[in-house]
């Protein structure tokens, strides 16, 4: 009788449905639970919203969260461990012997194990969505399109972690080292993204960390956490949000396709695996190199800038990095990852003569990497993005006394900060020097004081990205007299109105209903016509650039800012029902703000309550004290 060989195998298919239930149960009952029963309880439950509108809003709401987030929880976790019982015959050398002498090609193997796992995901997923299309439709809250985008999230998540756990099992003949496998390829690119940004914020002046939009896409849970959101529309008559939906359908559908192709590559990579592999670390052969040199790669940029910052750098206690240790640890810790994987690979402990070549070559290859980082071959550290590629900015200036926050969008003010930041990194060494406590001697004992501050910058850019700068500014009060300095032209820039307008924090102003004026205990209260008088004066103060003169110069600023707080309250809008939306602005001044000062005067306000410096306040404080211990 003539043999035949088949593309699939029920008779395999019924054997891991009925192998593997516990796992299939344990599947089902998550599912179950954070689904149908978790909806049944809330329609029904004694915390049930009553009116049947917001019910059905909210239970919308709690159906899309629950299929897009645990969703994708369920799917990184049930991926690995679906794939790891279906294939786990390929770590077994007897197992995987006797699957492939059986009258089944290898792609009905793969097809029937692969294919179980998919239809159980799909079997509980569709019941469960049943189940809660049941309960939504008792509760009078069925939305049909909300549910059916729950559930082609719920499926496409896990068809992508389900083929990407897959393709990682066909890789190694080791049942244990498939989760670590998949685990760290799911977080590779942005590890590597940010061990290599670590680096450089060690030797680059200003530099700070940010993901880059490719990085964030080829981290898949961060992908689809970052573009998977539930959005609703606000219903300003019934004051809730309503109509919710799922947003990012695009994104997961291009994670499930490219899980469909990784699917394809994984029986690509079956189809070719040897079956003597089984028990291998890594049990195809191509991939062996790549694995060698990609742990030698993570071991040296985590394992070495770990090693230097826990060993070399409480050592030296040092505010710099010294680049000769932190590349000599990184070496270090890269032929360690490099011998290591090799161990791991050959299964023995004697691998030194057979691969010293390519630990030369390794250490070769990371010292370059540490000398590219640290010339900086790429021109990163002075890289000032040009006026037309910026959308918009956010900006922080931070002094000793002082912090101001803003969003800039228009041109021209943006312009301002990217001369300032060209300013500041013309002057990096100089401020380095200042860092390490070798700066310019000034005469007078208050000018030898090294004073800190801050500027970090955002940038928006066209094209989606996003660009950040932080600089630490360690300045001498003398700098801030010499007009082309970066710090004096940071500190021209931080009283003008550009910066200024920003901390009034006023979206939309109707009326001033009133205010206080306070020092100490002592208070009075204003009208809204006081409260008007006194904004218009504070604006033309702004306009001038007289707030904000002293944000680097912490001895001036104790001697002319007053201790005395000035609040306004106003009415930003009305509700839909005419009620008020109050809000209030509170600042400090000094004695530059001379409008408002006048104001205060011709209003009588200075004559109940007095004007007090915070030097003076110290003064009095440092008077009373010397009398309390002398009475």
């Amino acid at each position: 009788m003539q043999s035949k060989t088949s593309c699939f195998n029920g008779a395999l298919l019924r054997k891991n449905l009925t192998r593997f239930w516990p796992l299939w149960a344990v599947y089902a009952v998550a599912w179950l639970l954070a689904g149908p029963v978790a909806r049944f309880v809330a329609a029904f439950g004694r915390y049930a919203e009553p009116d049947r509108i917001f019910r059905a809003a909210e239970l919308t709401r709690d159906l899309l969260s629950t299929w897009s987030n645990f969703g994708l929880f369920c799917a990184v976790v049930a991926g690995i461990l679906f794939a790891m019982a279906l294939f786990s015959y390929l770590t077994v050398p007897r197992a995987v012997g006797l699957f492939h002498s059986l009258p089944v090609r290898r792609e009905g193997l793969f097809l029937t194990n692969y294919l179980t796992g998919l239809l159980v995901a799909v079997a509980v997923q569709v019941t469960c969505a049943v189940l809660e299309a049941l309960v939504l439709l008792s509760a009078g809250a069925l939305n049909g399109t909300a549910l059916l985008s729950a559930l082609a999230c719920g499926l496409g998540q896990m068809l992508f972690f389900y083929s990407f756990a897959v393709l990682c099992v066909t890789f190694t003949g080791q049942i244990l080292m498939a989760p670590v496998l998949y685990g760290v390829l799911n977080a590779l690119v942005m590890g590597l993204c940010g061990l290599v940004q670590q680096m450089a914020q060690a030797f680059y002046y200003g530099f700070n960390y940010s993901a880059p939009a490719w990085a964030i896409w080829l981290t898949p849970v961060m992908g689809l956490s970052e573009k998977l959101s539930i959005e609703g529309t606000y219903d300003e008559a019934l004051e809730r949000t309503l109509n919710w939906h799922l947003e990012g359908l695009v994104t997961l559908a291009i994670y499930a396709a490219v899980g469909a192709v990784l699917a394809l590559a994984a029986l690509a990579v079956y189809r070719r695996r040897p079956s003597e592999t089984a028990g291998d670390t890594v049990a195809v052969r191509w991939a062996k190199p790549v694995f060698l040199w990609g742990v030698a790669l993570c071991a040296a940029l985590s394992l070495g800038q770990g090693l230097y910052y826990l060993v070399l750098d409480p050592m030296l206690g040092s505010w710099k990095v010294w680049f000769p240790g932190m590349m000599g640890c990184v070496v270090a810790m890269g032929l360690l990852g490099y011998w290591g994987a090799a161990m791991l690979m050959r299964k023995s402990f004697r691998v030194l003569r057979a691969t010293w070549k390519g630990g030369v070559l390794c250490a070769a290859v990371v010292a370059a990497l540490c000398l590219c980082v640290r010339a900086d071959v790429l021109g990163v550290e002075s890289y000032v993005p040009p006026l037309q590629e910026v959308e918009s900015l956010t900006f922080e200036i931070d002094g000793q006394n002082t912090y101001y926050y803003g969003e800039l969008k228009a041109p021209d003010e943006i312009q301002r900060f990217l001369d300032i930041q060209t300013a500041v990194l013309a002057e990096k060494e100089h401020l380095r020097r200042n860092e390490s406590g070798n700066g310019p001697q000034a005469s007078g004992d208050s000018e030898l004081r090294l004073l800190w501050g801050r500027l970090d910058l955002r940038y928006e850019l066209t094209d989606g990205t996003t660009l950040r700068r932080s600089y630490g500014l360690n300045y001498y009060v003398s700098e801030l007299d010499q007009p082309d300095s970066a710090m004096a032209r940071l500190a021209e820039l931080a009283a003008d109105p550009v910066v200024q307008r920003p901390q009034l924090e006023i979206d939309s102003l109707l009326r001033f209903t009133g205010g206080d004026f306070i020092q100490g205990s002592q208070g009075v209260s204003l009208s809204a016509a006081d409260a008007q008088t006194l904004y218009a004066a504070i604006l033309k103060d702004m306009e001038a650039g007289r707030f904000g003169r002293n944000a680097f110069r912490p001895d001036r600023w104790e001697q002319e800012t007053y201790t005395n707080r000035l609040a306004l309250y106003y009415i930003r809008e009305l509700d839909k029902t005419g009620e008020p939306i109050t809000d209030s602005l509170d600042l400090d001044f000094s004695v530059n703000a001379t409008e408002l000062l006048s104001a205060l005067e011709e209003l009588g306000l200075t004559k109940e309550i007095p004007l007090v410096t915070y030097a003076q306040e110290d003064q009095q404080s440092e008077s009373r004290n010397w009398t309390e211990a002398v009475g």
